[in-house]
């Protein structure tokens, strides 16, 4: 009796059919759901801090090289969309009077050494700005400051050099 409800054809497929029909029961819901999902999510704004705005608030940028400053400029910085981020860049230079040891490179006293800031992206709660230093037609140092339009933000740079920014 046993070997025939086994033979019985409908006793054999019901393994078969309970391990598929959950699997495509699941993967509809799951469909349905990201198409619901998609749906109903509001497209969101993304707005980030920018700098070089006309009517935005400043922003003092200064470099320090232990303890003496520079450079100093100051920026206009507001939110607008991130594809609007400007591509401008601040160009400095100085003369050390002291020998500087940077990570991968050194300056001799007296030796011109330049600086590019610009900003290299943005967040909703940041404005990044690339730093790079270079001398003798070499980059010394290349490196992100972290700003806040709402508090100061201090970065160690490389050998002394600080880039300090204020609301």
């Amino acid at each position: 009796m046993y070997a025939a409800l086994l033979s019985r054809k409908d006793v054999r497929q019901r393994p078969e059919m309970s391990l598929a029909r959950p699997i495509v029961v699941l993967a509809r819901m799951a469909s349905l759901s990201l198409a619901a999902f998609a749906q109903c999510r509001a497209p969101r704004e993304d707005t980030v801090w920018v700098a070089e705005c006309p009517s935005g608030r400043p922003l003092g940028l200064n470099v320090f090289l232990a303890d003496s400053l520079v450079y100093h400029t100051s920026l206009q910085v507001c939110k607008r969309e991130r594809t609007a981020i400007p591509q401008r860049q601040w160009h400095f230079s100085f003369t050390s009077t002291k020998a500087l040891q940077w990570a991968n490179d050194s300056t001799v006293p007296g030796e011109a050494i330049s600086g590019d800031i610009w900003q290299a992206g943005g967040d909703s709660d940041a404005l990044l700005l690339g730093v790079t230093m270079f001398a003798h037609n070499q980059i010394l140092v290349n490196s992100i400051h972290v700003s806040s339009a709402q508090r100061a933000s201090v970065t160690p740079i490389d050998a002394m050099l600080v880039v300090r920014t204020t609301p």
